[in-house]
């Protein structure tokens, strides 16, 4: 599609992961077609990559550890999925190696890492999609996950641990784009809705100038609130990501495909809810869960 068209469509995954239940299934395919046609009808695809790509075993065994093989970039590249997220938790399972193998692995692909870089500077820089209409696109992770987060010398992912920096980066951006979308990766896991203290963190984006923010590591779907003439996804659930562990959970086989058409004056979203038949490995279009409904601030503090 033009570039220069007045008009940017986007489309946002929630977490990916080759590993577990989804290892070698890249081989073989595990969109179905109506999941498949929603990816490659957007201009650009967002996905959260929720793993190092390596073949490496430098691992990091302080914790659970993802790590898919690389061999499954040329599927997610295939399915237009060509820019990669990666500021989230398990990037740095497979310590620096693994980060520099997966940002190996992107460019071998013709893909774009976000959000992570070999210090903190590198893993701020922004995005810009589009020309006519202008999206600028910024990652950022919880600075709680701190093997994950860059440094001034220290490889990893962007991190809101100092918002006065986020601020800037996010009023720098806005003076050269359109459009700001904020891609957050946050807990609680597993939790319907967003935990307080995430839900005050992105509205603070929002107050710094960004327009929508988009987030996900719940590995389950939540609500969405709409603020003004803005908006935020607090997540978006799991999309090519199957473990042992998270079957313990309800709606871990759950996602939303986040589809958002950005014009000069105003953006419009919809979506591709769909579902992980745990039985054949397959991500199929299905019906969104309940739960993924606008959510007023007055509703929230009655759930909550």
């Amino acid at each position: 599609m033009s570039e220069t068209k007045a008009m940017q469509r986007l489309v946002f995954t929630g977490d990916i992961s080759f590993d577990s239940a989804f290892a070698g299934q890249w081989e073989t395919g595990c969109l179905q077609k109506e999941v498949a046609a929603y990816l490659r009808g957007a201009d650009h695809v967002i996905g959260n990559v929720e793993c190092p790509l390596t073949n490496g075993n430098d691992l990091n065994k302080t914790y659970i550890v993802h790590a898919s093989d690389p061999r499954c970039g040329a599927y997610l590249a295939l399915n237009n999925i060509k820019i990669w997220n990666l500021a989230n938790n398990h990037i740095m399972d497979c310590k620096e190696s693994g980060l520099f193998d997966t940002i190996r692995c992107a460019e071998e692909n013709g893909c774009v890492p976000l959000g992570v870089g070999e210090n903190l500077e590198e893993a701020a820089k922004p995005i810009v999609l589009g020309d006519a209409v202008r999206v600028g696109v910024i990652s950022v992770v919880t600075p709680h996950w701190k093997k994950a987060c860059a440094g001034t010398d220290k490889p990893g992912a962007n991190n809101w641990g100092d918002m006065e920096r986020i601020r800037t980066a996010i009023s720098l951006l806005r003076q050269t784009v359109d459009w700001v979308v904020v891609v957050a990766h946050s807990f609680l896991e597993y939790s319907d809705l967003p935990y307080p203290q995430t839900r005050k963190t992105y509205h603070r984006f929002l107050s710094f100038g960004a327009d929508i923010v988009v987030a996900h590591h719940p590995h389950v779907v939540q609500n969405y609130e709409i603020v003004g003439d803005k908006a935020i996804f607090y997540s978006l659930g799991n999309f090519i990501f199957d473990t042992e562990n998270q079957r313990k959970f309800v709606h871990t086989d759950r996602g939303v495909l986040l589809g958002i058409d950005f014009y000069k004056n105003h953006f419009s979203v919809d979506h591709l809810a769909t579902r992980i038949d745990r039985e054949t490995h397959q991500v199929c279009a299905d019906e969104a869960p309940a739960v993924f409904c606008p959510l007023s601030e007055k509703e929230y503090r009655k759930l909550f």
